[in-house]
């Protein structure tokens, strides 16, 4: 009699703790989106879910309100206040059943932080409003609102700061507080904006003395926002007067087209054949043009170079001449010897300098450093046009390939010996 007792009153506990279950669960707002820790941006498509089982469509109605705070359940900023929840999940829904309902979350007013939505859903009766039930919920994470990318700061160089005259480039270093930066576009005054992926320094090159610049450089993030554009400006100096600098786009101080072409203009005098300078344009410079073939033995031409138009000179005169001269108590005659400019292909412009490019223009050398770093050697490299030791030594591939070439040899020699002792 005792275990019926037990078991009845066991029975009638879990009736009863089932029957609260239920009816907590008739009646619930649950929010599905946002509720987890992801970033937003723009408007998104929020979403809850509401059942209240003892709706009735003719004699009930649910209203919604929607909030977005700093901490969950705080109800602090009102975005949907009182609205008919039809607005959101559906002409005539029967929320005795489960809804799911969605909501377009404008984000791009709200400044950007890390937040939580709260909703408040009520149900009441058409005939007395005042018969209310109601239910809330608020996301189960916060979520982070990121409209903006964070703003940029730059290093280096600092505001107004100046460079002197002899740098032609000016690096740029830059950071921002933000860590799903994607790329930098870097810019120099109203120039292409270049993308510098995400680096954070970039050097300009090629600046001109005198001038003042503005160096700008704005980042877009994983969510395509761009932050403000950051800038500096900063003066690259003018050379004292008398000065040089070649490569500075001004011919000054003693700079002559021999000593800096860059920047100094063919003259023609100058005895430098330089550019666009050629025998025909400037004999003064580059010696008088040799046309072999018209029929007229000019200056400069010999039988030698020139057979079609010079003829074989006959010396058998001459030498009598100079003997009867002699025997005449005059002074040997002597004929003079022509001077004939060498031409590029008579010319021997090689300087043995690995770390120089040799050249040969309009009958003039010309030996030009090539680039800092340029192989000149095992273990050697080119700077400033000599060639130099390196500051680190890389072992060649080919003692690679000789030491697996020695490991396969010892390999090879081991499976010989073991056949070799097996077949004994």
């Amino acid at each position: 009699m005792i275990h019926k007792k037990i078991i009845l009153l066991t029975t009638l506990v879990l009736i009863l703790f089932l029957a609260g279950f239920s009816h907590a669960a008739d009646h619930e707002v649950i929010v599905v989106q946002p509720s987890d820790s992801n970033r937003m941006s723009g408007t998104v498509g929020a979403a809850f879910s509401y059942v209240d089982g003892n709706f009735v469509v003719a004699t009930h109605d649910v209203n919604v309100d929607i909030y977005y705070s700093l901490t969950a359940g705080a109800f602090t900023t009102l975005l949907v206040d009182n609205v008919n929840a039809d607005d959101y999940c559906g002409t005539d829904v029967d929320y005795a059943s489960v809804q799911t309902c969605t909501y377009p979350f404008d984000t791009s007013l709200i400044p950007d932080g890390n937040y939580f939505v709260d909703i408040n859903v009520t149900t009441f009766t058409t005939a007395d409003p005042s018969d209310q039930n109601s239910v809330t919920d608020s996301s189960d994470n916060d979520f982070q609102i990121d409209n903006t990318a964070s703003a940029l700061t730059i290093v280096s160089p600092t505001s107004n700061q100046s460079f002197g005259y002899s740098a032609n480039s000016v690096v740029m270093t830059y950071s921002s507080s933000e860590l799903d930066i994607v790329k930098y576009w870097v810019q120099v005054d109203s120039g292409t904006e270049v993308d510098n992926g995400t680096a954070t320094t970039y050097t300009f090159n090629n600046l001109s003395v005198g001038a003042i610049y503005i160096l700008k450089v704005k980042a877009t993030d994983t969510l395509d926002n761009n932050s403000a554009q950051a800038t500096v400006t900063i003066l690259i100096t003018s050379p004292p007067s008398g000065s040089t600098r070649c490569g500075d786009n001004s011919c000054n101080g003693t700079e002559t087209a021999i000593t800096c072409a860059k920047d100094c203009p063919a003259i023609c005098g100058d005895k430098a054949c330089t550019h666009t300078e050629n025998p025909t344009t400037c004999p003064a410079d580059c010696g008088v043009a040799i046309v072999c073939g018209n029929e007229t033995c000019e200056e400069g031409e010999t039988n030698a170079n020139c057979p079609a138009d010079c003829e074989a000179e006959d010396t058998t005169d001459e030498d009598n001449e100079e003997t009867d001269n002699e025997q005449s108590g005059g002074e040997p005659i002597t004929t003079p010897p022509i001077v004939v400019d060498p031409t590029c292909s008579e010319m021997d412009c090689e300087d043995n300098n690995p770390c120089t490019t040799d050249s040969c223009e309009n009958a003039s050398c010309f030996n030009i450093p090539k680039t800092n770093g340029t192989s000149c050697g095992i273990a050697m490299e080119c700077n400033q046009g000599m060639c130099i030791e390196k500051l680190t030594v890389e072992i060649p591939q080919s003692e690679d390939n000789l030491i697996g070439l020695i490991v396969v040899s010892i390999i090879i020699i081991i499976i010989l010996g073991y056949v070799f002792y097996f077949k004994k």
